[in-house]
């Protein structure tokens, strides 16, 4: 029987596997240890090996049923490479939603050559992250990406920030924007900003609350991205369930191969865009 791989915007499910063997390797590829975990009391007391883990088992399927974080696909192309050829599909083309969306709201500024280039490449993408020197300019790429979408919410790490960006997006886009964070509860709106910390209070207070607020949005924005290396972030990301457009925004990157880099990837994609300062001074800015 052919093994169903399930490809879904915060996870993909492999389904109806016959035997351990692909478990095992996704088990061990998908792994990295923290910093620090060698002086971890769980590692030196030989009660854990070091590694987190990002394949989970799944429950009421088979016994070697399986899923991992859909940003990770891009993470292991050797794994992937081999269950293509095996079963015969192209697992990544399963990530492409077709067409580009079309543009929804007008920009009311004009884009830099580069941030048109980063902003084709993200709405092409689909998902990952934009690794952009500072004063590149950022949230206007952001705002460009988002006016393709009608549900969006952006995440920031500051209520400071938070309002910050709300005035911005709301002046680049002439439109209302609701704001969850700095005092304010805008649940109800399609464009939102709000703070990490604001959300992981949601989830925390209602998960099935917070879970049926957050499949409404079709895109996810998380600014700053290098912080979702903290629990509180890493956590939210799976709520959003109908988010296939996802990504992440920063001028620091963790290392590859590191944990902090593949929970970036988990919850976003690969570097889809980099700008470094030196090629932003290049640029004449």
């Amino acid at each position: 029987m052919m093994i169903n791989v399930r490809v879904e915007p915060h996870y993909t499910f492999f389904l109806n596997c016959q035997g351990p063997s692909l478990f095992r390797d996704a088990y061990d590829i998908f792994a990295a240890r923290p910093e620090g975990y060698y002086w971890m009391p769980s590692y030196r007391s030989g009660n854990w090996d070091g590694y987190y883990r990002f394949v989970r088992k799944t429950r009421g399927y088979g016994q070697y049923d399986f899923y991992l974080p859909t940003g990770l696909l891009y993470y292991s192309k050797k794994f992937i490479d081999y269950l293509e050829n095996w079963m015969k599909i192209d697992i990544l083309d399963r990530l492409k939603r077709g067409d580009i969306p079309e543009q929804k709201y007008k920009l009311k500024f004009k884009l830099r050559d580069y941030q048109k280039e980063a902003l084709k490449k993200a709405l092409k993408k689909g998902r990952g992250i934009l690794n952009l020197a500072t004063n590149a300019g950022k949230t206007e790429i952001a705002i460009a990406i988002a006016s393709h979408f009608n549900k969006v919410v952006f995440i920031v790490h500051r209520a400071t920030l938070a309002k910050q960006t709300q005035e911005r997006f709301q002046d680049r886009l002439g439109i209302d924007i609701g704001l969850i964070g700095a005092g304010k509860k805008d649940y109800d709106a399609d464009f939102v900003v709000a703070t990490v910390q604001s959300l992981h209070n949601m989830q925390k207070k209602d998960f099935r609350g917070f879970s049926d607020w957050a499949y409404k949005y079709e895109a996810v924005f998380w600014d700053e991205v290098h912080h979702l290396k903290s629990d509180s972030w890493f956590k939210i990301h799976p709520a959003f369930r109908q988010a296939w457009y996802r990504y992440g925004l920063s001028a620091t990157i963790p290392p590859k191969k590191s944990l902090n880099f593949m929970k970036l990837m988990a919850a976003t994609g690969p570097v889809i865009y980099k700008l470094e300062q030196k090629k932003l001074v290049e640029k004449g800015y």
